[in-house]
């Protein structure tokens, strides 16, 4: 979506909180290192300084953020809220948090609807990693096949557990806008793969509760390099960046509820026989896929209703953000001061073209909107109705496939010429061949 943005969150989404460079050893300088515990967090709880327990407990879950870490450092986080819930940090570093661990579960399931070469494409993602050095992170992301999963069970583990993941998510970068101005700078080496020039160091241990029972806590030592060498440059996390970061959740979330709304139970099984097919030189007709299709008795059913009615709504904020951005360009695309600086995102440059697609999208949103249907200009002009597609939307998306068919099984028109309701008046086919 944001061609030419140079984005260090692009590059970083999935590694934000793996900060793989963050070893867990301890380097040689002239400083004395310094130690950061639960216990001081604790302690200052206890003693009504809520919003330093809740820096200390933000700093521990930043400073885990490596390796095994990634596993408690949501935790830190939640600990840091409890105490203040308008520590930025712990609201920024939550919104992936929240996120990172149900990412294993997902590559568990997709890997059973993966073909070989999808496979093979997953498979080098670990190699590289693991090349690189980042073996907790492939144990932290990389999960076996689970056992039983078909797209179905994939289905229902986005929805049930990705999709409220991620809503989380956003309504946390929400509240940093709503906060005004956020004053925070996070780390280099939490965005990227590169090694900071502090060295940090996490261990657990247990302490005596009140009551008796024991509980883990963690312990983590920093230690500042010589003051006489080169700083680690920080990432400030600025509006735009948030708005950037939020647009792309949601772009994310929007796919995700797309997916899971419809059953697609038999979906793999209909592309493997086409494949085959196709390895022993078959090209399928028209006729022979869609005879394919129609044999999956669950593939296409409407699922969850409630998935397409808040697609509107994403659609309509992701619209919106995508306007704003561009029509702030001069400040966030040709700003050479923002180039220059060490911002979550420091280049946002959204083609106009975009913007007025977004623009359209909105006035689709809205109503019954004209839309030209070919390339060219002066091509035909379609009605679209939109808000009624996803008030209403199709339940059996089989009812949308063709019925007739020419002697060579090459498909003639669709059942529904309307498609579900989204072409009223039914021309979308003649709109097309007119293009030709």
């Amino acid at each position: 979506m944001f061609k030419n943005a140079k984005t260090k969150w692009a590059s970083a989404a999935l590694t934000l909180v793996l900060a793989s460079g963050m070893g867990c050893t301890r380097g040689n300088t002239k400083e004395k290192p310094s130690t950061i515990t639960e216990s001081q967090a604790l302690a200052q709880s206890q003693a009504g300084e809520k919003e330093q327990a809740a820096e200390t407990y933000a700093r521990i879950g930043e400073l885990l953020l490596s390796g095994d870490g990634i596993t408690y450092a949501g935790g830190m986080f939640d600990k840091a809220l409890a105490e203040d819930p308008s520590n930025r940090k712990a609201i920024f570093y939550s919104a992936f948090t929240d996120i990172l661990p149900l990412i294993k579960g997902m590559h568990s399931q997709a890997q059973a609807l993966l073909n070989s070469e999808e496979k093979a494409k997953v498979e080098q993602v670990r190699a590289r990693w693991l090349k690189a050095g980042y073996r907790e992170a492939v144990d932290t992301f990389f999960g076996e096949t689970a056992r039983g999963a078909n797209e179905q069970t994939a289905q229902v583990y986005v929805s049930r557990y990705l999709v409220p993941a991620i809503e989380k998510s956003i309504a946390k970068i929400e509240k940093l806008e709503k906060m005004g101005g956020v004053d925070l700078s996070i780390p280099k080496a939490n965005l990227e793969f590169s090694k900071p020039r502090a060295t940090q160091y996490c261990s657990s241990g247990t302490i005596t509760q009140p009551d008796g029972t024991y509980s883990s806590y963690w312990s983590c030592t920093e230690t500042r390099a010589d003051s006489s060498g080169p700083k680690d440059r920080a990432i400030t996390v600025d509006m735009a960046s948030l708005k950037v970061v939020k647009t792309y959740m949601r772009s994310i979330l929007t796919s995700a509820k797309l997916a899971t709304a419809y059953d697609l139970g038999g979906a793999a099984t209909v592309a493997r026989q086409i494949s085959e097919a196709q390895k022993k030189g078959r090209k399928l007709t028209d006729r022979q896929i869609v005879n394919l299709i129609r044999a999956q008795n669950d593939l296409g059913q409407l699922v969850d209703r409630d998935a397409i009615l808040s697609v509107r709504d994403q659609y309509e904020q992701i619209a919106e953000d995508t306007i704003a951005l561009e029509e702030s360009s001069d400040l966030l695309c040709k700003n050479e001061d923002r180039r220059q600086g060490d911002f979550l995102v420091d280049s946002i440059c959204i083609e106009i073209d975009l913007a007025n697609r977004a623009r359209t999208l909105l006035d689709m949103l809205k109503g019954v909107t004209s839309i030209p249907i070919c390339s060219s200009t002066s091509g035909p002009m379609i009605q679209v109705d939109l808000p009624r597609l996803l008030a209403n939307p199709v339940t059996d998306l089989k009812t949308l496939l063709p019925t007739r068919f020419d002697r060579t099984g090459k498909a003639i028109e669709p059942q529904d010429q309307t498609f579900g309701g989204l072409f009223p008046d039914g021309d979308l086919i003649e709109a097309l061949r007119q293009c030709r």
